[in-house]
């Protein structure tokens, strides 16, 4: 199994402006199936790497917790960060 990391000038969480920037053409994105299924029914997107699929939170069954590493913690935050330690 070979891992590849994708970097770019681009970098977002915000699925639709990943989605207008790959429809104007401006690079690759990875996306569920199910969020362009019309596009790809419709010929305007297509799959560039078919033999290959992205592993995210959900498929990989995965939790993360996203905190500012300088701010502290209340007490509910910290029991929750020890819970899922």
């Amino acid at each position: 199994m070979q891992s590849v990391l994708p970097a770019g000038n681009l970098q977002s969480d915000h699925s639709e402006l990943l989605l207008e920037a790959a429809r104007a053409g401006l690079g690759t994105a990875g996306f569920e199936v199910w969020l362009i299924r019309e596009l790809l029914v419709s010929g305007e997107l297509e799959v560039a790497l078919p033999q290959h699929r992205l592993q995210n939170a959900l498929t990989v069954r995965q939790i993360c917790m996203v905190y500012l590493p300088n701010q502290r913690f209340s007490t509910r935050l910290r029991v929750l960060r020890e819970f899922m330690a």
